[in-house]
Protein backbone atom coordinates (compact mmCIF):
# COMPACT_ATOMS: atom_id res chain seq x y z
CA UNK A 1 0.00 0.00 0.00
CA UNK A 2 2.60 2.46 0.95
CA UNK A 3 4.34 1.64 -2.39
CA UNK A 4 0.80 2.22 -3.70
CA UNK A 5 0.88 5.27 -2.49
CA UNK A 6 4.75 6.36 -3.38
CA UNK A 7 3.24 5.41 -7.16
CA UNK A 8 0.32 7.27 -6.71
CA UNK A 9 2.22 10.57 -5.62
CA UNK A 10 4.61 10.13 -8.22
CA UNK A 11 1.94 9.87 -11.30
CA UNK A 12 0.68 12.88 -9.57
CA UNK A 13 3.31 14.74 -9.62
CA UNK A 14 4.30 14.23 -13.12
CA UNK A 15 0.93 15.07 -14.27
CA UNK A 16 1.05 17.98 -12.19
CA UNK A 17 4.94 18.94 -13.71
CA UNK A 18 2.74 18.37 -17.42
CA UNK A 19 0.13 20.54 -16.76
CA UNK A 20 2.63 22.86 -15.47
CA UNK A 21 4.57 22.36 -18.80
CA UNK A 22 1.07 23.11 -20.58
CA UNK A 23 0.12 26.51 -18.54
CA UNK A 24 4.12 27.41 -19.40
CA UNK A 25 3.67 26.64 -23.16
CA UNK A 26 0.53 28.50 -23.42
CA UNK A 27 1.93 31.51 -21.59
CA UNK A 28 4.85 31.06 -24.32
CA UNK A 29 2.68 31.23 -27.13
CA UNK A 30 0.56 33.66 -25.89
CA UNK A 31 3.75 35.70 -25.53
CA UNK A 32 4.86 35.30 -28.72
CA UNK A 33 1.47 35.90 -30.39
CA UNK A 34 1.47 39.61 -28.54
CA UNK A 35 4.73 39.96 -29.36
CA UNK A 36 4.50 39.41 -33.11
CA UNK A 37 1.21 41.44 -33.28
CA UNK A 38 3.17 44.72 -32.29
CA UNK A 39 6.05 43.51 -34.20
CA UNK A 40 3.54 42.99 -37.64
CA UNK A 41 2.39 47.22 -37.35
CA UNK A 42 6.49 47.97 -37.75
CA UNK A 43 7.04 49.84 -40.74
CA UNK A 44 10.03 52.09 -40.09
CA UNK A 45 13.18 52.15 -38.55
CA UNK A 46 11.14 54.13 -35.86
CA UNK A 47 8.87 51.66 -35.22
CA UNK A 48 11.54 48.99 -34.76
CA UNK A 49 13.33 50.58 -32.19
CA UNK A 50 9.98 51.44 -30.27
CA UNK A 51 8.95 47.50 -30.76
CA UNK A 52 12.42 47.03 -29.43
CA UNK A 53 12.37 48.74 -26.44
CA UNK A 54 8.70 48.39 -25.40
CA UNK A 55 7.92 44.76 -26.87
CA UNK A 56 10.99 42.38 -27.31
CA UNK A 57 13.43 43.44 -25.02
CA UNK A 58 11.69 43.20 -21.61
CA UNK A 59 10.49 39.88 -22.84
CA UNK A 60 13.78 38.60 -22.22
CA UNK A 61 14.89 40.84 -19.37
CA UNK A 62 14.68 37.91 -16.86
CA UNK A 63 17.53 36.40 -19.01
CA UNK A 64 21.40 36.94 -18.83
CA UNK A 65 21.79 39.41 -21.56
CA UNK A 66 25.29 40.12 -21.99
CA UNK A 67 25.49 43.65 -23.60
CA UNK A 68 27.43 43.66 -26.60
CA UNK A 69 28.80 47.26 -27.64
CA UNK A 70 30.65 45.51 -30.91
CA UNK A 71 28.38 44.55 -34.12
CA UNK A 72 27.86 41.07 -35.33
CA UNK A 73 30.25 40.11 -37.39
CA UNK A 74 29.59 40.93 -40.80
CA UNK A 75 30.18 36.99 -41.37
CA UNK A 76 26.99 36.24 -39.12
CA UNK A 77 25.63 33.16 -40.59
CA UNK A 78 21.39 33.60 -40.49
CA UNK A 79 21.38 30.52 -42.98
CA UNK A 80 18.05 28.50 -42.79
CA UNK A 81 15.61 31.75 -41.29
CA UNK A 82 13.05 32.68 -43.89
CA UNK A 83 13.48 35.28 -46.80
CA UNK A 84 16.86 36.13 -45.31
CA UNK A 85 20.28 35.96 -47.88
CA UNK A 86 23.85 36.78 -47.12
CA UNK A 87 23.10 40.09 -49.34
CA UNK A 88 20.77 41.09 -46.85
CA UNK A 89 23.36 40.93 -43.97
CA UNK A 90 24.80 44.35 -45.05
CA UNK A 91 21.77 46.29 -44.76
CA UNK A 92 21.15 44.80 -41.06
CA UNK A 93 24.14 45.83 -40.18
CA UNK A 94 23.61 48.96 -40.69
CA UNK A 95 20.49 49.23 -38.93
CA UNK A 96 22.34 47.22 -35.75
CA UNK A 97 24.33 50.38 -35.96
CA UNK A 98 21.38 52.52 -35.05
CA UNK A 99 19.40 50.16 -32.59
CA UNK A 100 21.86 48.84 -29.82
CA UNK A 101 19.43 47.10 -28.01
CA UNK A 102 18.29 45.34 -31.20
CA UNK A 103 22.13 44.35 -31.64
CA UNK A 104 22.17 43.10 -28.13
CA UNK A 105 19.30 40.78 -28.64
CA UNK A 106 20.83 39.40 -32.42
CA UNK A 107 24.51 39.11 -31.29
CA UNK A 108 24.73 35.56 -31.38
CA UNK A 109 27.65 35.49 -29.88
CA UNK A 110 27.56 37.22 -26.71
CA UNK A 111 23.91 36.03 -26.08
CA UNK A 112 24.47 31.94 -26.84
CA UNK A 113 22.76 31.18 -23.66
CA UNK A 114 19.22 32.97 -24.09
CA UNK A 115 18.99 30.37 -27.11
CA UNK A 116 18.67 27.75 -24.45
CA UNK A 117 16.88 30.03 -21.56
CA UNK A 118 13.62 28.19 -21.05
CA UNK A 119 12.22 31.34 -23.62
CA UNK A 120 14.82 30.23 -26.09
CA UNK A 121 11.84 28.73 -28.38
CA UNK A 122 9.88 32.25 -28.15
CA UNK A 123 13.35 33.60 -29.73
CA UNK A 124 13.75 31.41 -32.32
CA UNK A 125 10.43 31.91 -33.00
CA UNK A 126 10.57 35.76 -32.88
CA UNK A 127 13.91 36.20 -34.70
CA UNK A 128 13.05 35.55 -38.45
CA UNK A 129 10.30 38.01 -38.14
CA UNK A 130 11.91 40.41 -36.36
CA UNK A 131 14.90 39.91 -39.10
CA UNK A 132 12.23 40.30 -42.23
CA UNK A 133 11.11 43.37 -40.43
CA UNK A 134 14.60 45.08 -40.12
CA UNK A 135 15.11 44.14 -43.85
CA UNK A 136 11.74 45.54 -45.31
CA UNK A 137 12.04 48.88 -43.19
CA UNK A 138 15.28 49.18 -44.76
CA UNK A 139 14.18 48.23 -48.08
CA UNK A 140 11.73 50.76 -47.65
CA UNK A 141 14.16 53.33 -46.80
CA UNK A 142 16.84 52.75 -49.31
CA UNK A 143 13.65 53.10 -52.15
CA UNK A 144 12.13 56.26 -50.31
CA UNK A 145 15.99 57.54 -50.62
CA UNK A 146 15.59 56.55 -54.58
CA UNK A 147 12.05 57.70 -55.44
CA UNK A 148 13.46 61.26 -53.75
CA UNK A 149 16.59 61.40 -56.15
CA UNK A 150 14.13 60.53 -58.95
CA UNK A 151 11.99 63.46 -58.76
CA UNK A 152 14.39 65.57 -57.93
CA UNK A 153 15.78 64.67 -61.03
CA UNK A 154 12.57 64.65 -62.71
CA UNK A 155 11.28 68.13 -61.25
CA UNK A 156 15.36 69.62 -62.42
CA UNK A 157 15.15 72.95 -64.62
CA UNK A 158 17.71 71.61 -66.79
CA UNK A 159 16.73 68.42 -69.32
CA UNK A 160 16.90 65.28 -67.96
CA UNK A 161 16.68 62.40 -70.02
CA UNK A 162 17.29 58.12 -69.96
CA UNK A 163 18.62 57.00 -73.13
CA UNK A 164 19.86 53.23 -74.31
CA UNK A 165 22.56 52.92 -76.50
CA UNK A 166 20.92 53.07 -79.95
CA UNK A 167 19.76 56.52 -78.61
CA UNK A 168 16.25 55.69 -78.12
CA UNK A 169 14.58 57.99 -75.60
CA UNK A 170 13.35 55.75 -72.88
CA UNK A 171 12.06 59.04 -70.37
CA UNK A 172 12.41 62.14 -69.50
CA UNK A 173 11.04 64.99 -67.82
CA UNK A 174 9.54 68.25 -69.19
CA UNK A 175 12.48 70.50 -69.72
CA UNK A 176 13.54 68.11 -72.10
CA UNK A 177 10.64 67.19 -73.79
CA UNK A 178 10.14 70.91 -74.15
CA UNK A 179 13.63 71.76 -75.64
CA UNK A 180 13.62 68.86 -78.30
CA UNK A 181 9.43 67.33 -78.31
CA UNK A 182 10.55 64.15 -78.06
CA UNK A 183 8.12 61.56 -76.19
CA UNK A 184 9.72 58.29 -74.95
CA UNK A 185 10.54 55.72 -77.44
CA UNK A 186 11.53 58.37 -79.75
CA UNK A 187 14.98 58.51 -81.13
CA UNK A 188 17.33 61.22 -80.38
CA UNK A 189 18.10 64.06 -83.34
CA UNK A 190 21.03 63.10 -85.26
CA UNK A 191 22.86 66.19 -84.61
CA UNK A 192 22.74 65.43 -80.26
CA UNK A 193 22.87 61.33 -81.01
CA UNK A 194 26.45 61.97 -82.95
CA UNK A 195 27.65 64.29 -80.18
CA UNK A 196 27.10 61.60 -77.83
CA UNK A 197 28.38 58.63 -79.74
CA UNK A 198 31.67 60.77 -80.75
CA UNK A 199 32.12 61.34 -77.08
CA UNK A 200 31.51 57.91 -75.95
CA UNK A 201 34.13 55.97 -78.43
CA UNK A 202 36.59 58.97 -77.48
CA UNK A 203 36.21 58.59 -73.65
CA UNK A 204 36.30 55.93 -71.07
CA UNK A 205 33.50 55.38 -68.66
CA UNK A 206 33.96 52.57 -67.55
CA UNK A 207 34.31 53.62 -63.95
CA UNK A 208 30.90 55.41 -64.13
CA UNK A 209 32.49 58.75 -64.34
CA UNK A 210 30.39 61.09 -65.89
CA UNK A 211 31.31 62.63 -69.37
CA UNK A 212 31.05 66.32 -68.99
CA UNK A 213 30.45 68.74 -72.53
CA UNK A 214 30.87 72.67 -71.71
CA UNK A 215 29.90 73.84 -74.67
CA UNK A 216 28.15 72.41 -77.95
CA UNK A 217 25.69 73.38 -80.35
CA UNK A 218 22.40 72.07 -81.75
CA UNK A 219 19.63 73.77 -83.67
CA UNK A 220 18.05 74.37 -80.47
CA UNK A 221 20.59 76.63 -78.75
CA UNK A 222 24.45 76.17 -77.04
CA UNK A 223 24.18 73.80 -74.35
CA UNK A 224 25.99 72.43 -71.86
CA UNK A 225 25.80 68.47 -71.92
CA UNK A 226 26.27 65.45 -68.92
CA UNK A 227 26.05 61.94 -69.47
CA UNK A 228 27.26 58.67 -67.62
CA UNK A 229 26.42 55.24 -67.76
CA UNK A 230 23.97 53.03 -66.05
CA UNK A 231 23.88 49.26 -65.57
CA UNK A 232 26.63 48.43 -67.91
CA UNK A 233 26.24 44.60 -66.88
CA UNK A 234 22.57 44.28 -67.05
CA UNK A 235 21.47 40.86 -68.24
CA UNK A 236 21.09 41.12 -71.72
CA UNK A 237 23.96 43.36 -71.88
CA UNK A 238 22.38 46.25 -73.15
CA UNK A 239 23.93 49.90 -71.79
CA UNK A 240 21.91 52.75 -70.53
CA UNK A 241 22.68 56.58 -70.58
CA UNK A 242 21.28 59.40 -68.31
CA UNK A 243 21.73 62.54 -69.53
CA UNK A 244 21.66 65.85 -68.37
CA UNK A 245 21.42 69.23 -71.20
CA UNK A 246 20.65 72.36 -70.33
CA UNK A 247 21.84 75.74 -72.01
CA UNK A 248 24.88 77.06 -71.57
CA UNK A 249 25.68 80.06 -69.42
CA UNK A 250 29.27 79.64 -68.81
CA UNK A 251 31.33 83.14 -68.60
CA UNK A 252 32.78 82.45 -72.34
CA UNK A 253 29.68 81.61 -73.78
CA UNK A 254 27.43 84.54 -72.22
CA UNK A 255 30.20 87.06 -73.27
CA UNK A 256 30.13 85.32 -76.73
CA UNK A 257 26.89 85.70 -77.18
CA UNK A 258 26.47 89.05 -76.08
CA UNK A 259 29.41 89.85 -78.74
CA UNK A 260 27.86 88.50 -81.51
CA UNK A 261 24.50 90.16 -80.34
CA UNK A 262 25.58 93.48 -80.70
CA UNK A 263 27.71 92.44 -83.38
CA UNK A 264 30.67 93.88 -80.83
CA UNK A 265 34.41 93.39 -82.76
CA UNK A 266 36.97 91.62 -79.90
CA UNK A 267 38.81 94.57 -79.95
CA UNK A 268 35.51 96.60 -78.95
CA UNK A 269 34.60 93.57 -76.59
CA UNK A 270 38.38 94.27 -74.35
CA UNK A 271 37.06 97.62 -74.34
CA UNK A 272 33.79 96.98 -72.82
CA UNK A 273 35.54 94.90 -70.15
CA UNK A 274 38.16 97.47 -69.40
CA UNK A 275 35.49 99.88 -69.17
CA UNK A 276 33.42 97.87 -66.95
CA UNK A 277 36.90 97.13 -64.65
CA UNK A 278 36.59 101.05 -64.48
CA UNK A 279 39.46 102.20 -66.35
CA UNK A 280 39.95 105.74 -68.13
CA UNK A 281 40.55 105.93 -71.75
CA UNK A 282 44.30 106.68 -71.99
CA UNK A 283 44.43 103.51 -68.78
CA UNK A 284 42.60 101.62 -71.61
CA UNK A 285 44.95 102.87 -74.81
CA UNK A 286 47.99 101.80 -72.26
CA UNK A 287 46.60 98.42 -71.58
CA UNK A 288 45.45 97.59 -75.38
CA UNK A 289 48.29 99.27 -76.55
CA UNK A 290 46.86 101.81 -78.65
CA UNK A 291 46.42 105.49 -78.94
CA UNK A 292 43.09 107.21 -76.74
CA UNK A 293 41.92 108.90 -80.50
CA UNK A 294 41.41 104.96 -81.61
CA UNK A 295 39.67 104.06 -78.11
CA UNK A 296 37.42 107.00 -78.15
CA UNK A 297 36.35 105.95 -81.98
CA UNK A 298 35.66 102.30 -80.32
CA UNK A 299 34.07 103.84 -77.90
CA UNK A 300 31.84 105.71 -80.61
CA UNK A 301 30.69 102.03 -82.27
CA UNK A 302 30.32 100.67 -78.89
CA UNK A 303 27.89 103.02 -77.77
CA UNK A 304 25.95 102.92 -80.96
CA UNK A 305 25.61 99.23 -81.25
CA UNK A 306 24.44 98.76 -78.21
CA UNK A 307 22.14 102.38 -78.07
CA UNK A 308 23.86 103.59 -75.03
CA UNK A 309 24.67 107.12 -74.60
CA UNK A 310 27.09 106.98 -71.77
CA UNK A 311 29.50 105.65 -69.87
CA UNK A 312 27.49 104.73 -66.92
CA UNK A 313 24.55 103.54 -69.42
CA UNK A 314 27.09 101.37 -71.07
CA UNK A 315 28.55 99.54 -67.72
CA UNK A 316 24.97 99.05 -66.84
CA UNK A 317 24.17 97.65 -70.22
CA UNK A 318 26.87 95.16 -70.05
CA UNK A 319 26.17 94.50 -66.31
CA UNK A 320 21.97 93.51 -67.39
CA UNK A 321 22.96 91.28 -70.41
CA UNK A 322 26.55 89.44 -69.10
CA UNK A 323 27.22 90.09 -65.95
CA UNK A 324 30.19 91.28 -64.14
CA UNK A 325 31.31 87.83 -63.73
CA UNK A 326 31.09 87.35 -67.59
CA UNK A 327 32.35 90.71 -68.46
CA UNK A 328 35.63 90.11 -66.41
CA UNK A 329 36.00 86.53 -68.58
CA UNK A 330 37.95 89.14 -71.41
CA UNK A 331 40.01 91.64 -68.97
Amino acid sequence: MILGCETGDSVANMWSASLMRKDVLIKDYETLFKVLADLQICRTRKDLKTFIVDSAYPLFAATTLQKSEALLDPTVNFEGVPGIFPSDYPMILVYLKTDSLANTLLNHSANSSLQSSPLGWVYQNLLPPLLQKIKNAMTEEELAKSNSVVRALLNSPAGIALVDENMCLLTCNQPFTKLFQLSPRDILPEDFSKVLKRNQSNSNTSEHQGVEISYFSLPQGNFNLTYFELYPHGSDGEIFWLVRIHPSVDPFTKSNLLREKAGLTWREMEICCLIHDGLGRQEIAERLFISTHTVKTHLKKIHKKLEVRSRTQLVAYLNQHSGESYVRQFS
